[in-house]
């Protein structure tokens, strides 16, 4: 009888080793599972990561390429040597200069209605013809409260040959401040002409700086 209890204890003892390796088994299975899990949707957003640097470089070293061109072309374009107004880049004339200071005159890079005025004179003064009078609007207030480009209504009156009144009209139509011509009232003769032109010009107040972007990698 005492064996018989002896060998129910011995079974139960095991029994009870089996099933508390069995847990043990079980929990380090399902244990596996998760950290499998886990490790792999790790690796895939390791994998997204660096796909997206290899992507970031490759775009770093096109447009390493693409600031060379364009120094280069800066410096073809700066160092000509009639500018973009018919001017030569040394000495004194008002329309001398080079071309990188004529643009920013142009195109300032803070709104100044006295300057856009002086930047159009330059203009009307280099066809060789007779500035009767130059006038503008004013935008100041309408630009404070716009993102957009807002246009600044201009009216001239200028007197000289044909000839000089269409070199005027073409310079005009070349010139780095863009200039809109909405008419031309001419008076006189071929020798001598009065136009009157109303015309408009545009400033927008681009925001300053490098703009950057970031991006999340699901």
């Amino acid at each position: 009888m005492a064996s018989k209890l002896n060998i129910n204890i011995k079974l139960d003892k095991e029994k009870s080793a089996v099933m508390k390796n069995l847990a043990i088994a079980s929990f380090l299975l399902v244990f596996g599972l998760f950290a499998s899990k886990k490790l792999l949707g790790v690796y895939v957003y390791q994998g997204r990561v660096i796909d997206t640097q290899k992507t970031s470089i490759a775009n770093i070293v096109s447009d390493q390429k693409v600031a060379s061109n364009v120094v280069k072309a800066y410096k073809n374009f700066v160092n000509q040597q009639i500018n973009v107004i018919g001017g030569t880049t040394t000495g004194a004339g008002s329309t001398s200069g080079n071309n990188a200071k004529i643009i920013l005159d142009a195109l300032p890079q803070t709104y100044d209605f006295p300057a856009i005025i002086s930047s159009v004179q330059v203009l009307l003064n280099s066809s060789g013809i007779l500035v009767n009078s130059l006038t503008g609007t004013d935008s100041s207030t309408v630009l404070a409260q716009s993102p957009q480009p807002v246009p600044i209504p201009l009216s001239f009156s200028v007197s000289g040959s044909y000839s000089s009144i269409q070199s005027l009209l073409s310079t005009l139509n070349k010139s780095i401040t863009p200039i809109d011509i909405k008419s031309v009232t001419l008076s006189g003769t071929d020798a001598y002409l009065t136009a009157s032109i109303s015309a408009q010009t545009y400033y927008y107040n681009p925001p300053s700086g490098i703009i950057t972007s970031t991006e999340v990698v699901q």
